[in-house]
């Protein structure tokens, strides 16, 4: 038996797998589900869920054949659920970075809803496309005995341990690497957001503040030469309407043009300076 296990404890881990896969199939068909049949679902956050829970759904499909095949690793239904694996499996993490790439994204560079969209077909091309480039090469890569990469993985189909230096190097390290950035992402928005947040807290008014105290003062004494200014300009416009008028029955010599400027430059001289221009 592999690895020193027994034939039980083989069927016993064989059972729980396709149990959580069979869990997990059905989340990810659920999603697939709810996506299509509600348009409120289709913001970019989730539009990158859907496209990855195709990836999740394939997964579980592999995984869900448990060791069926690892007696026959030259089997096509090895090989398949091998290229399964080792496509899918991966493409989860590189899903999962897009999701926090959209939100750098938003955060430090503004994008809206259109631009985020424009980055879906390059997000599926490099999730899917990078690796299906050794999930597809290893199908025919062999050793000079003609030992296949793919073949009895103890759990299932998938690289063999005489190649674990390809589990490193096309699987485990990416992941990492992947799951690594996509936190420091995270953890940096969360900063900028938490800092954001702070001087908000700091800046907002109190009655304590003489900062404060002194700018809702200066607001006010602003609303009030405003209000003062307009009534003045519109006493002013009552005057001059009823001078205008008051000239059609008085000679023109007493209450001409020259008087009615007079009356205006001293409305808005005074008014100007804050003073009452009724005030003789």
């Amino acid at each position: 038996m592999p690895d020193g296990l027994t034939k039980t404890q083989l069927e016993a881990i064989s059972s729980i797998e396709r149990a959580c896969s069979a869990v997990s199939l059905v989340g990810s068909i659920f999603v697939i589900v709810t996506f299509c049949m509600s348009r409120s679902f289709h913001k970019p956050v989730n539009r990158l869920v859907f496209y990855a829970s195709f990836g999740n759904m394939l997964t579980n499909v592999g995984t869900l054949m448990s060791r069926t095949y690892t007696t026959s690793p030259n089997s096509v239904g090895c090989q398949f659920q091998a290229f399964l694996i080792q496509m899918f499996m991966p493409a989860d993490a590189f899903w999962t970075l897009a999701m926090a790439i959209n939100v750098y994204l938003t955060f430090y560079y503004r994008f809206d809803a259109q631009r985020l969209r424009r980055m879906e077909i390059p997000y599926m091309i490099v999730c899917y496309g990078v690796p299906l480039i050794p999930a597809l090469v290893y199908i025919f890569l062999k050793d000079h005995a003609g030992n296949r990469v793919y073949g009895d993985a103890t759990l299932w189909c998938w690289v063999t341990t005489e190649w674990n230096i390809l589990r490193i190097v096309t699987f485990y390290a990416p992941v990492w690497i992947l799951i690594l950035a996509t936190v420091f992402i995270y953890i940096r928005a969360g900063r900028t957001i938490y800092y954001k947040h702070k001087q908000l807290h700091e800046f907002s008014p109190s009655s304590s503040d003489p900062v404060s105290v002194a700018h809702t003062e200066t607001m006010t004494n602003l609303k009030t030469t405003e209000i003062t200014s307009f009534s003045a300009l519109k006493n002013y416009h009552t005057i001059w309407r009823r001078g205008r008028f008051s000239t059609a029955k008085k000679p023109r010599s007493e209450y001409g043009l020259m008087g009615i400027h007079q009356v205006r430059d001293t409305f808005l001289h005074r008014a100007a300076h804050h003073l009452d221009p009724f005030e003789r």
